[in-house]
């Protein structure tokens, strides 16, 4: 199979997956879904040749940009877990906003600093300006689901929350698959100083 069959595949089961996240929502369903679709997005990634196109850039930071991203999607993957536990009833809010918080804070220290690092045009740097607009829309839609689900009660011109939620996870599993992508990326292109200046 030819790589440009490969990418199409990968882009068409990464859109699949967001379809069927949007039709049938259950528990079990949505965490495996979200973990395919980040699958798909590094099969993609790996089948485009851009990683092997891909230029080194000195990393002089403290922790490593690789350090950091390789912890960046397994946070995401527990708030999305906490996510769909309150989806379901099976915890409070509190955590899964308290989590939102601390996570959107890692994420916004680790794309910046890929965003300080990383040269202009190179593709990590690009992932990481993705990785902002996505964790920006993730958290105004959660804003959003929570708004309209407290202001339900009475007649109102509010749209269901269902709308909100389903779209709030739909951006979740979209960082997923960015935050996987970009580590990626930068486990390819990242190179400390002195093991830039030894190869």
């Amino acid at each position: 199979m030819s790589s440009q069959v490969k990418l199409i595949a990968a882009g068409t089961l990464c859109l699949l997956v967001l379809v069927v996240e949007w039709l049938l929502p259950s528990p079990a369903l949505d965490s495996t879904l979200q973990i395919g679709f980040a699958a798909a997005c590094l099969w993609g990634l790996r089948e485009s040749g851009i990683v092997a196109r891909l230029g080194e850039f000195a990393d002089a930071g403290s922790p490593s940009l690789v350090g950091l991203a390789r912890i960046a999607p397994v946070l995401v993957l527990m708030q999305m877990w906490m996510g769909t536990a309150l989806r379901y009833g099976a915890m409070g809010p509190l955590s899964h906003v308290l989590g939102a918080m601390a996570v959107g804070a890692y994420l916004l220290y680790y794309s910046t600093g890929v965003m300080a690092t990383a040269p202009a045009g190179h593709a990590a740097r690009t992932a990481a300006v993705w990785l902002l607009g996505i964790v920006c829309v993730q958290v105004m839609l959660g804003i959003a689901a929570y708004v309209v689900k407290f202001a339900q009660g009475g007649t109102n011109l509010l749209p269901d929350t269902t709308v909100f939620s389903r779209l709030h996870v739909a951006s979740g599993t979209m960082l997923l698959g960015v935050t996987a992508g970009l580590l990626e990326l930068l486990r390819h292109s990242s190179r400390k100083p002195e093991a830039q200046a030894i190869v």
